[in-house]
């Protein structure tokens, strides 16, 4: 598999992402394949395939461009959110994927909203079991994802992200 198709896959998992209103790992997954592209010109002979890759890259550009303004609307407007669907048995969906891209300058804090936690100990079990509860348990101890809960297999599951302004909580 060359560049390019690797690049095409990626630009067609964010357009798809693009369509299900999942506009942050879309504008990563855009930001990914653009950067491939833009390796591939480097790379291209062919004048008329250089022109339509640059014609691609400008058409996927005004696109992230267009999401960035939306995202940063609806922050403002305090009425941000986005659902995750973790299917079953997929792996990569640690904190740090799940949450990391929306952790900006702009974030003062993180409210976790669950009606079994009530206290601080319970928040920090809470947190551990929650990733438990999420995450499948793996089938030895010798396999991918027992120390690294991003390669261990998930239950199928929805998060719900919602960012909002502070006096509209």
């Amino acid at each position: 598999m060359d560049i390019k198709s690797v690049a095409i896959d990626i630009m067609k998992r964010a357009v798809d992402l693009d369509t299900e209103q999942r506009y942050t790992e879309a504008l990563v997954s855009y930001q990914e394949g653009l950067q491939m592209l833009t390796e591939k010109i480097k790379g291209e002979n062919d004048e008329d395939n250089k022109i339509y890759l640059r014609n691609k890259i400008e058409e996927h550009w005004n696109r992230v461009a267009a999401i960035k303004e939306l995202i940063q609307e609806r922050k403002q407007m305090g009425n941000y959110r986005e659902q995750v669907h973790i299917k079953k048995d997929s792996t990569g969906h640690g904190y740090r994927n799940l949450f990391g891209r929306f952790l900006d300058k702009d974030v003062e804090y993180v409210l976790i909203e669950d009606p079994y936690i009530r206290t601080f100990h319970q928040l920090k079990f809470g947190l551990d079991y929650r990733n438990k509860q999420r995450l499948k348990a793996p089938n030895n101890k010798f396999c991918l994802g027992v120390y690294d809960l991003d390669l261990r297999q998930c239950q199928e599951t929805k998060i719900i992200i919602v960012h909002s302004k502070e006096n509209s909580l």
